[in-house]
């Protein structure tokens, strides 16, 4: 009897071992896939008192992070259109950051790396109405 019981205990550390080199901790990846809540971010002037030609500023959107391996570092190729909060890094897997546009136009991207260097991005529009 205490053989098989020590038997069930060394597979379930063996079971254990092998979940967590899956993805059950942030150092060893994830069996989810990497991704962002959204691919994509629009803000559309709405004011139709505002200038010809002029995008909005203000908040876009709040985009949350799948996957892949914790921390996230977060690349804004763009920092004088689009300003992040938190501005660097996603520490966990399901926590998000806010996206705000300053007013220039164009179509901008967020790179999203884990840290296993995989790689998602975010495609962020102002443009006037």
């Amino acid at each position: 009897m205490k053989r098989t019981n020590l038997a069930a205990a060394g597979l379930l550390t063996a079971l254990a071992a092998a979940l967590t080199a899956c993805g059950g901790s942030d150092d060893a990846g994830s069996v989810t896939p990497f991704s962002l809540s959204n691919d994509s971010l629009n803000l559309k002037q709405a004011d139709p008192t505002a200038p010809a030609n002029t995008c909005p500023s203000g908040y876009v959107g709040t985009v949350f992070v799948y996957g892949g391996a914790a921390p996230y570092q977060l690349d804004n190729t763009a920092p004088d259109a689009v300003v992040l909060n938190p501005t660097n890094e996603v520490a966990h897997p399901g926590d998000s950051f806010t996206v705000s546009a300053t007013g220039f136009c164009g179509t901008f991207t967020i790179v999203v790396n884990d840290k296993l260097g995989k790689q998602v991005k975010l495609k962020v529009t102002n443009s006037p109405a």
